[in-house]
């Protein structure tokens, strides 16, 4: 912090600022936790641990968008339905290591976990009571159903 008050600091994506983490440059540094996971990945001892912020984190969310007057609007809604499926995040996540809100994946629930132990306070900027009731729903058994049956109706079963 010394260094960045004489003006001898970095600006640095997340990433980058959490490899200067653990080579020990940085005490510290703000990113997503995705990072710290994809360094103890590759290697379980580095020393490096995330810790949330008590009053406010922040829910990113991931989106997709379709270009305006695409050539196959239908095929890119299909795509970006498919993306929010559990099989889609089998195939990208294990490589990503991102936790997805409501998601019901092991990696998801170990950061949701991590989140309730912290008693950190978690604000999405989609997030209202409706919205959260809806995604609780997803997670019942009719919830998994009704998706299931999205997710069949999209690949055309």
């Amino acid at each position: 912090m010394r260094q960045a008050g004489k003006n001898t600091g970095a600006v640095l994506g997340e990433s980058s600022g959490v490899q200067r983490v653990v080579l020990g440059e940085f005490a510290f540094v703000l990113a997503q936790d995705r990072y710290m996971r994809q360094v103890l990945a590759k290697d379980p001892k580095a020393p490096i641990a995330y810790r949330f912020f008590d009053d406010y984190n922040e829910l990113n969310s991931v989106y997709y968008s379709l270009r305006t007057r695409a050539r196959h609007p239908a095929a890119g809604t299909l795509f970006a339905l498919w993306m929010t499926t559990p099989e889609a995040e089998a195939i990208w996540q294990p490589s990503d290591l991102q936790a997805v809100p409501y998601g019901e994946s092991k990696l998801d629930r170990e950061f949701w976990l991590s989140m309730q132990k912290s008693k950190a306070r978690v604000i999405g900027f989609l997030d209202n009571e409706k919205t959260v009731e809806l995604l609780r729903w997803y997670r019942t058994e009719e919830g998994r159903k009704y998706l299931d049956g999205m997710a069949r109706a999209i690949r055309g079963e």
